[in-house]
């Protein structure tokens, strides 16, 4: 039981880190020795964290926390689907594999993480692939489902999450699918063995011989925070659960059928799990946005085509300026919430996209709520478009 969702990834891959480099010999491991003489012990030039660039940002935090730092996280592409782009991560993993076999000193892959509910666009990456390529390159799989892991408690949506069972390592949040007050993570192992790796003691409270659960902790002393989902788990049951999420299914259908119907409206991604991407596009601009897609796809000549690309780039630009500003308004108007993001995995990649980000797991929202808060945004997005975006989009 950890603190959060990023404790529970610090201390899994803690774990991964530490078995990267064990002791070996006189080699007391790198507990002891510390990064730069176990990086002389096994050779290591580099030490690497693998995952999506649709991975939380918390793995970044991460590798700073391990030494590593940001370079060392290594952010692959994610498809039109927002899962880890499998190609590019065999073609990353093929050129560390080829960089190895040049060289004496070694780039080691700490841990592969696979994401099981991205924060941004609710999707699953492929995990059974993913378990391969880690067995192919040695590396601890590690699966951040922090999001997205509750959905198991019920049968039925089990198949979303192929292959996790062969994680080495799992998060889950309770504060999220699970419903318990803020914050309560958790991280399960495959193999109990793997906590000795981060196994600690002390003289006055966790002797070796103790069977305290603080042995494995990052925290020091911490509340009964278990009791959260063990209290929700008793009050919905595996039956309340599943109601609840059916419900957020729906919900989620819902309001992309809601957008995909509103002229005023575009849908930017296709999510698995109750988060769905969309942005404010008003009809005349969204029409000009198809002429002109179509266009380039037709296009052969480079010089029209490269003008095609940036009079399209410079739309998005100020559709993404229009859609911060509407972000602003809903949230001054303070009727409903929806965060925003930028993403590139849209019809319009590489060009990151401002959208709107809404997450539709509140038991208590009906349909008639989201088709309220959908024309509330249309109504603030006109009036915006109209003040202060309608001549400069013309322009374009």
């Amino acid at each position: 039981m950890c603190l959060d969702g990023t404790m529970a990834n610090l201390t899994a891959l803690l774990v991964a880190r530490n078995m990267t480099f064990p002791a070996d010999g006189r080699f007391p491991g790198i507990r002891k020795a510390g990064i730069y003489d176990a990086f002389r012990y096994y050779k290591c030039k580099r030490a690497i964290i693998l995952v999506s660039s649709r991975g939380h940002y918390s793995i970044e935090k991460i590798g700073r926390i391990l030494g590593l730092g940001n370079y060392n996280v290594l952010k692959i592409p994610v498809n039109s689907d927002n899962k880890i782009d499998l190609y590019r991560l065999r073609q990353v993993c093929a050129q560390i594999r080829q960089a190895n076999e040049a060289s004496e000193e070694k780039i080691r892959i700490i841990s592969l993480i696979g994401i099981a509910g991205t924060t941004e666009t609710g999707n699953i990456d492929d995990l059974l692939e993913l378990r391969k390529i880690a067995d192919e390159n040695d590396a601890f799989f590690h699966v951040d489902a922090a999001w997205g892991g509750s959905l198991l408690i019920v049968d039925k949506y089990r198949h979303l999450f192929r292959g996790i069972e062969q994680a080495d390592s799992v998060t889950f949040d309770a504060h999220k699918l699970m419903y318990s007050p803020l914050s309560m993570g958790m991280i399960l192992f495959r193999k109990e063995t793997s906590l000795n790796y981060i196994k600690h003691a002390s003289n006055y409270i966790i002797r070796p011989d103790s069977v305290d659960q603080g042995r494995f902790t990052v925290e020091g002393s911490r509340p009964f925070s278990c009791l959260k989902p063990w209290v929700t788990l008793k009050i919905f049951g595996i039956e309340g659960f599943k109601i609840i999420f059916e419900h957020a299914f729906d919900l989620t259908d819902t309001l992309r059928g809601i957008v995909e119907r509103h002229p005023n409206f575009e849908p930017m991604n296709r999510p698995e799990i109750f988060i769905f991407n969309y942005r404010f596009v008003p009809k005349k601009v969204q029409e000009n946005i198809d002429l002109l897609v179509n266009e380039i796809d037709h296009e052969e000549e480079p010089q029209k085509l490269i003008r095609l690309l940036k009079r399209l780039k410079k739309i998005n630009e100020t559709l993404n300026e229009l859609n911060i500003e509407l972000h602003r308004a809903i949230r001054q108007e303070d009727n409903s919430f929806v965060s925003r993001t930028m993403i590139e995995s849209t019809r319009y990649n590489p060009q990151k996209i401002v959208v709107l980000r809404a997450i539709t797991i509140n038991p208590l929202t009906t349909p008639e709520v989201l088709e309220e808060i959908v024309e509330e945004q249309n109504r603030l997005g006109t009036r915006i478009y109209r003040n202060e975006f309608a001549d400069r989009l013309e322009k374009l």
